[in-house]
């Protein structure tokens, strides 16, 4: 492997459930008088991004150009979302369906130190009607062909974007154009994203899909009902990530490969999905073997996981890991 990654020629299209994520921090040394709960002495907040757009985030910060569709509310939070996107470098272009009737959906998190006390959702999780589905989708074919679209991230929170109907429409048309489509999924069937290049759920949403109860310690029986949905729904590629046991891979050859996690002291474990999805997909772009990416991904969550709240990982961390590995090998 050479030792520097180059993103530079992908045009990735992120299609997916967009959400604002709020963190009030301060500290917290006593309990309410009021109820049996502490009481958080507010020191700062801040506002980011989340959700498809911490995903569009990951992948820009690796250096590569970056659509991001979704859907907000008309309401003052999707306001939010649209300026800091608009605000934000990494984004190359993003569209907002601004759908009346309909909260924007917000995730806030109270953190004293690096303990999270409590999160509030503000949410719709009702599906999006057939117009406006059909709407976004010519809007979806319009940015792929516009923009050389080298990659499309399917990035599913179940918050009634992706629709099973909308979901097989984009991966259809992705294939036609033999542009690789990568699924983050949440607790969908399998099925339902049968045809996707690249399929990687974590062992929970693994679990819902197959109505199982695996631990992240029974690999091999892991890895055998992989094989059967990579056969039964026609992935090319499908990963695991199973947390503090690292990252499990299966192939439409029926490889399989078990990347263990380096130790790391976890602070956050928010968002480290987020940057897996953006490498994995931006990996199988440039047709980087499945062994560097797999390590690479690996390396990537782990790096999220070291920060508190949800963080970005870089083109010039990974090409750091590259470098360190070449010199200690």
């Amino acid at each position: 492997m050479e030792n520097k990654l180059d993103f530079s020629q992908c045009s990735v299209l992120v299609v997916g459930d967009i959400m604002l994520d709020k963190y009030v921090y301060g500290q917290s040394t006593r309990k309410s008088p009021e109820a049996p709960i502490p009481i958080l002495d507010f020191e700062n907040s801040e506002t980011k991004l989340g959700g498809a757009a911490n995903v569009a985030l990951n992948a820009g910060a690796l250096g590569s150009k970056v659509h991001l569709v979704g859907i907000v509310g008309e309401d003052f939070e999707g306001s939010q979302i649209d300026k800091l996107l608009t605000e934000d470098p990494l984004i190359t272009t993003h569209f907002l369906a601004k759908i009346k009737d309909r909260y924007t959906t917000v995730k806030t998190r109270f953190i004293s130190d690096k303990t999270h006390l409590l999160r509030v959702d503000k949410e719709h999780k009702i599906d999006i009607s057939t117009e406006q589905s059909i709407l976004l989708f010519e809007r979806i074919k319009t940015i792929i062909n516009d923009n050389k679209i080298t990659t499309i991230i399917l990035e599913d929170y179940d918050k009634g974007l992706l629709t099973p109907k909308l979901i097989e429409q984009i991966i259809s048309y992705s294939n036609s154009l033999k542009i690789p489509i990568c699924i983050d999924p949440k607790f969908k069937n399998a099925s339902i994203y049968s045809g996707a290049t690249l399929f990687k759920p974590n062992l929970k949403e693994l679990n819902s899909s197959l109505n199982s109860n695996f631990h992240k310690t029974q690999i091999e029986q892991i890895i055998v009902e992989c094989k059967k949905l990579v056969i039964n729904n026609h992935f090319e590629q499908l990963w695991v990530t199973l947390g503090s046991a690292g990252i499990l891979y299966v192939d439409n050859q029926l490889e399989s490969k078990h990347f263990k996690s380096e130790y790391i002291e976890v602070a956050d474990v928010c968002g480290a999905g987020d940057a897996v999805i953006a490498f994995l997909s931006l990996g199988i772009t440039i047709s980087l073997n499945p062994n560097e990416l797999g390590k690479l991904a690996n390396y990537s969550g782990a790096l999220v996981c070291k920060n508190v709240g949800v963080y970005s990982i870089s083109i010039q961390e990974i090409n750091q890991k590259i470098n360190l590995d070449l010199k200690n090998n």
